[in-house]
């Protein structure tokens, strides 16, 4: 489903068409025709000045091929996708859910050694995504991800902090 909602200051509930949106950051991640994203986390990040910024997205799980129940526990998400519109904060709501916006990926080194950036571990799979992502209250580059593995039944979760630009600062606790 490619749509979003949103809810204003006065409780006022709108619906937005993202299906533009979301094929943008599919592009950016690499995911391919067959392939799919699923978010859990997204933010708005603060820029230094005041009122520039970008959204950003960090799926909790990704794939290039099509979805399959089993291995969707073994596909984590491993990159952040930034989303800049014009307008800043809300030009995703007003108009830039209709392609207007620019999508890039920053793919983030695992901070397990036996990972490799794009896919996770050494057989291509990492059960590991990211569930929800905050700015670091006084930084305009400090991300705090709680992120979260599903496997057979079991869940875990874990705290990692890294950069905007993908650097790993706090390894998975």
């Amino acid at each position: 489903n490619d749509m979003v909602v949103s809810i204003d200051t006065a409780g006022t509930i709108s619906y937005h068409n993202f299906s533009a949106v979301y094929g943008e950051l599919c592009r950016a991640a690499g995911c391919g025709p067959n392939g799919y994203l699923t978010h859990e986390a997204a933010a708005w990040i603060e820029g230094s000045k005041g009122g520039d910024g970008m959204w950003i997205f960090a799926p909790r799980r990704f794939s290039v091929e099509p979805f399959d129940e089993v291995m969707d526990e073994m596909r984590g998400g491993h990159s952040i996708l930034r989303y800049i519109v014009p307008g800043g904060h809300d030009g995703a709501l007003d108009g830039g859910g209709n392609g207007a916006g620019r999508a890039s990926a920053v793919r983030f080194a695992s901070d397990r050694s036996d990972s490799s950036m794009s896919t996770g571990g050494p057989d291509g799979f990492d059960p590991r995504g990211i569930s929800s992502i905050r700015q670091l209250p006084g930084s305009t580059e400090i991300l705090v991800a709680l992120k979260t593995e599903e496997v057979g039944g079991r869940v875990a979760s874990y705290l990692s902090v890294m950069r905007s630009n993908g650097r790993i600062l706090l390894p998975d606790v």
